[in-house]
């Protein structure tokens, strides 16, 4: 679950590509948040998120690329 800061545009943009991922986002906390956070934290729903490890292709590129 994520609740991204308002009036801040690197969290909504991360919020949304978590929704995509199935991330659950909530864009306010009000009156029905408890009731969600308790539905979530009870659910056996999981977002599984496997990346590939690509740090040592990028360090390696931009040692080549910046390297004197």
């Amino acid at each position: 679950m994520m609740i991204p800061m308002v009036g801040q545009y690197e969290q909504q943009a991360n919020a949304l590509a978590a929704s995509k991922l199935g991330v659950p986002v909530v864009k306010a906390i009000d009156t029905s948040f408890v009731k969600r956070l308790n539905a979530w934290i009870k659910s056996d729903d999981r977002v599984w998120v496997s990346f590939a490890d690509e740090t040592a292709e990028i360090v390696d590129g931009m040692v080549k690329k910046y390297a004197r």
